[in-house]
């Protein structure tokens, strides 16, 4: 029989891992709580979480679920023996906005503050929730979405009332939670994998979507450590996992300058399966420039409109309250007529050769500007289209 929580488990000094590793063959969620349980009281040390109060409650199974499976056993299920026919099952997979949004893994909304950003990830998830599709991208998983205000719970209400006003459309089952949770924090992810399970069934439908806004809010480590960005991103990737496969969207800021993308370690964007620039070319105006697909090509740019909708709403002075909707204006070179000259706008090969050349000044501990790099770049390009094919 499995052990339980009565027994002082955790509070032997003399605790063995590999005892614990030989008691995850009867049980792994235990393991996994034993694992958990270390964890927390090592960030307790480091002041980030206290363990006080929490509780582990002892897994329920029974003899049926209780099936042994070691490291070995899920290595080896990860193995690829025939890449064709796993590329066939990948190229059937769908997508909740037909090639632009996956319906699963780490998606990113990001640009400067004040550009609308907030405004397009909402359209995005509305698209998703009501089956409507967004903006002639399909919606082939429709599903729930829980969408956390952390920067601002009552504007979002009023843009999503103003989202179902002017499209005279039910926004579908979508659920915004009014306080931040905080990812590179284990209990209050676990908690989190929890309430996304009720959130689920209380609105009876599966939940495809969990949006985070913004990060910044999210997250309490340092934002260029490499190693407190894993634990944020590994933290995302494991509730949506739990829940069953679903994407996570984070809005997220950049820095000072626009080319250099999303603000803080580069594990962000390597973690991305897909990410998007927003900008502001005028007052009233958002750009949406995909910049990164992990398997497929980029979307063309597309230019919104931001237009004020009454949402039937009156203040305590009588004041009708208004938010703004995101109008599709123009797709493509219309849309970013300065698109050539934009350093974030590559596709693979162009990304490739990029960074080859800041892998290769890095290793001759060469410093190298923007401009210098830039220039590059364009020298590789040219040299590529003038070469002759053997």
């Amino acid at each position: 029989m499995p052990k339980t929580f009565d027994e002082p488990f955790f509070d032997k000094k003399d605790i063995d891992l590999d005892d614990a590793c030989a008691q995850s063959a009867i049980d792994q969620d235990y393991y996994f709580a034993i694992l958990e349980e270390q964890e927390i009281k090592e960030m307790a040390k480091n002041k980030k979480v206290s363990p006080i109060g929490v509780e582990f409650k002892p897994p329920q199974h029974t003899d049926k679920e209780l099936v042994p499976e070691s490291l070995a056993d899920v290595m080896f299920s990860k193995i690829c023996f025939d890449p064709e026919a796993a590329l066939k099952s990948a190229a059937h997979e769908s997508w909740l906005l037909d090639d632009l949004l996956p319906a699963k893994g780490i998606a990113f909304i990001y640009g400067p503050p004040g550009s609308y950003k907030s405004f397009i990830a909402l359209d995005m998830a509305a698209a998703i929730t009501s089956g409507a599709g967004w903006h002639g991208y399909e919606c082939e998983m429709q599903g729930a979405c829980l969408y956390i205000a952390a920067e601002g719970s009552r504007g979002l209400m009023e843009r999503i009332v103003a989202w179902e006003k002017h499209y005279n459309r039910s926004r579908g089952p979508l659920a915004v939670m009014t306080i931040p949770v905080m990812m590179d924090d284990v209990v209050a992810v676990r908690a989190f994998t929890e309430c996304l399970e009720k959130a689920s069934e209380a609105l009876n439908q599966p939940i495809r979507l969990v949006v985070i806004d913004t990060m910044a809010r999210s997250f309490s480590g340092d934002e260029n450590s490499a190693q407190e960005v894993g634990a944020f991103v590994n933290a995302c990737t494991r509730f949506s996992v739990d829940i069953g496969d679903c994407l996570v969207m984070v809005v997220a800021h950049t820095g000072k300058d626009l080319s250099r993308g999303m603000r803080g370690s580069s594990a962000l964007d390597g973690a991305a399966d897909c990410h998007f620039l927003v900008t502001k070319p005028n007052l009233g105006q958002a750009l949406v420039k995909n910049t990164k697909q992990k398997d497929i090509e980029m979307a063309e740019p597309m230019r919104f409109a931001m237009e004020p909708v009454s949402t039937g709403i009156l203040d305590r002075k009588g004041r009708i309250r208004r938010s703004l909707v995101p109008i599709l204006e123009s797709k493509g070179e219309q849309a970013d007529p300065d698109a050539e000259d934009d350093m974030t706008a590559f596709d693979h090969k162009d990304a490739n050769i990029l960074l080859g050349l800041v892998k290769a000044a890095d290793r001759a501990n060469e410093k190298i500007t923007e401009d210098e790099l830039r220039i590059k770049f364009i020298d590789c390009m040219q040299n590529s289209q003038n070469k002759k094919p053997e």
